[in-house]
């Protein structure tokens, strides 16, 4: 099916199975909002949910452990992050690759779990179509990436083109490595993480072989 037929959706990961995304546990006045899986499908809706249990400045504590997903889908939760008006704390437990690297950067706090890691890379779609339509997707990619790094560097305090290379490059971070460059701002001990799903685990062996795109 061609682009004009059906919009893409931009991945920084691969969409598959299911997820619950957003698992809001209200323990007095804070929430906790999980996301062990791809970001995709009903999980901005999961969230917006969640959100709406945290009722004002309640405490957020957003948990990860999730190779990615829709850049879109990461961004719109994003914005839903920021515009709460309490505390946001992310903790990474397993894994933040990719979109979901997107979701922690609305936490007003990063924390690593020792041996946690994190993954960048600039955002890739897989497309059909005739040459118009493929460069109108590689235009999106572009428009995609330029939002990402912005989002990276008021973070980080990076310069756009350092975190432009660093996406290019698709680099791993340990959880030192995290804090140092700004994406993490501590590194805390946690005694078990959180499994990834059978989809999400398939879904990193294939990204670390594919830099870009295929095209039916």
């Amino acid at each position: 099916m061609s682009n004009k037929q059906k919009q893409p959706v931009i991945m920084a990961a691969m969409a598959g199975a299911q997820a619950q995304h957003a698992a809001p546990q209200a323990a007095g006045r804070s929430v906790e909002i999980e996301v062990f899986d791809l970001i995709e499908g009903t999980g901005v809706t999961n969230l917006k949910q969640a959100l709406n249990a945290a009722q004002g400045k309640a405490p957020i504590t957003l948990t990860i452990n999730s190779p990615g997903g829709s850049v879109t889908d990461a961004v719109a939760m994003y914005t839903l992050l920021k515009s709460h008006q309490g505390e946001v704390t992310a903790r990474v437990v397993g894994l933040a690759a990719s979109a979901a690297t997107i979701l922690m950067m609305a936490a007003d706090r990063v924390v690593m779990a020792k041996h946690s890691m994190l993954m960048i890379h600039n955002p890739w779609l897989v497309s059909a179509g005739d040459a118009k339509d493929q460069r109108a997707a590689a235009d999106l990619l572009d428009k995609a990436g330029a939002e990402m790094i912005q989002i990276y560097a008021e973070k980080t305090g990076q310069s756009p083109e350092a975190i432009a290379e660093i996406m290019e490059k698709e680099t791993w971070f340990t959880a030192d490595e995290a804090v140092a460059a700004g994406f993490a701002d501590a590194i805390e001990d946690v005694a078990e993480k959180p499994r990834m799903s059978a989809a999400a685990v398939a879904y990193l062996s294939r990204i670390s072989q594919q830099t870009s795109g295929s095209i039916a």
